[in-house]
């Protein structure tokens, strides 16, 4: 038998893996993800139990300023779910955005929340902005600053 290379190589064309999101990018996926199914979840079972006739809340204004309270989680979640995977340079300055509306979002509907409590129209005092503003700096801070976000997108938010 002649010594004949019977192993041929492959012709593999080697081709560049496109980066995955990974890091802080996935936990803030992640965190979105959550707040999408918890959201939904809890708004969906306030609006059975409401309409059931069970007494979650004190008031028909309650149950509306509880659900204002938490369609900007959902809403702004879902936005940032729908732009995360999108390899742009304008994503990070859109999902920035996104971060800032919502933060701005909130801090209305805290105010007048607040406002309805306090002029005694509400039973149940409105959750606490602190939550919302510490979110908002983390991840806008991020967006601008990573190397993470510079490498998947192509740039930082140009905010």
């Amino acid at each position: 038998m002649d010594d004949q290379n019977i192993y041929k190589e492959a012709d593999v064309e080697l081709t560049q893996v496109p980066p995955v999101i990974g890091g802080w990018l996935r936990f803030l996926k992640i965190i979105c993800i959550t707040k999408v199914v918890v959201v939904a979840i809890a708004t969906v079972l306030s609006v059975i139990f409401y309409f059931a006739g069970k007494e979650l809340f004190d008031t028909p204004a309650d149950f509306i300023a509880a659900l204002a309270e938490s369609l900007p989680i959902l809403i702004f979640s879902v936005l940032i779910l729908k732009f995360i995977h999108i390899r742009n340079e304008a994503i990070p300055t859109k999902i920035y955005v996104i971060i800032f509306s919502y933060m701005a979002t909130s801090a209305v509907i805290y105010f007048i929340s607040l406002y309805l409590f306090n002029s005694g129209y509400l039973t149940e005092e409105p959750t606490r902005l602190i939550g919302d503003v510490i979110y908002t700096l983390v991840w806008t801070a991020y967006f601008k600053k990573s190397k993470r976000v510079k490498s998947y997108y192509g740039a930082n938010a140009n905010v």
